[in-house]
C-alpha cells in the first residue's frame, strides 16, 4: 500500500512539473508568434486549476504581467483590470505562504506601476509603494533578475522630478541580464529573456 501511495505522489511531482514546462513552451510559442489570443487562452487554463502552486501562481503571474503588458498598450483598461485582479489574489496567497517574497514583491511593484498607468491621479500614493516595493524585492534577493528588470522599468517610466532615470533603468536592465544569463538552463524556452 506504501509503494503505491509513493508512486501516486511521484506521479502528482511529474504531472505538475510537465505541466508547468507545457505552458512556458505555449507561452514562449506565443511570444515568438505575438499570438496574444493563444495566451490569453493559457493563463485562463492555468486559471482554472484548482490546486495551484506557489510555483504554479508565480508562473501564472509571470503570464499575467506579459499579458497586463499587451491590454496596456491596445488600451483595453477593463481586461487590465480584471487581470491585475487576478494577479493580485495570487501575490496575497504568495505572501501568506511567505513563498519567494522577491519575487511578489516584484510584481507587487510593477502592478502599481499599472495602475498608475490606468489612473494617474494614483501616481502620488501608488508611486512611492511602487518603489519601495521594487527596492524591498531587491533587498530579499539581490540574485532575482526579476526584481532588476522591473525596478529598471519604475526607474525608467518614473518622472525625473520624482527620481525617474532612464540612465539607472538601464543599468538595472544590464544587472538583470548579467543575472539571467549566469542561469542559461533556465532561460531555455522563456519569453521573459527574449523580452
Amino acid at each position: 500500500m506504501k509503494a503505491k501511495i509513493h508512486i501516486f505522489f511521484v506521479f502528482l511531482l511529474l504531472s505538475s512539473i510537465s505541466s508547468l514546462a507545457a505552458y512556458k513552451i505555449d507561452i514562449y510559442n506565443a511570444y515568438l508568434n505575438q499570438d496574444m489570443t493563444k495566451w490569453k487562452t493559457v493563463i485562463d487554463q492555468m486559471e482554472k486549476k484548482t490546486e495551484k502552486t506557489d510555483k504554479l501562481r508565480l508562473q501564472i503571474v509571470n503570464y499575467q504581467y506579459g499579458y497586463i503588458v499587451h491590454l496596456l498598450e491596445k488600451k483595453k483598461d477593463d481586461e487590465v483590470k480584471k487581470y491585475l485582479e487576478l494577479a493580485r489574489k495570487h501575490l496575497e496567497e504568495l505572501e501568506k505562504t511567505k513563498s519567494n517574497s522577491s519575487q511578489v514583491n516584484a510584481y507587487k511593484a510593477i502592478f502599481y506601476g499599472f495602475e498608475i498607468s490606468l489612473s494617474t491621479w494614483k501616481a502620488a500614493i501608488l508611486g512611492p509603494k511602487s518603489l519601495e516595493a521594487a527596492k524591498q524585492a531587491i533587498e530579499d534577493d539581490p540574485t532575482n533578475a526579476n526584481a532588476y528588470i522591473l525596478y529598471g522599468h519604475i526607474q525608467r517610466m518614473m518622472p525625473s522630478a520624482f527620481g525617474g532615470s532612464v540612465e539607472e533603468g538601464m543599468k538595472n536592465y544590464k544587472k538583470a541580464l548579467t543575472l539571467m544569463e549566469k542561469k542559461p538552463i533556465l532561460l531555455k524556452s522563456d519569453w521573459y529573456y527574449l523580452a
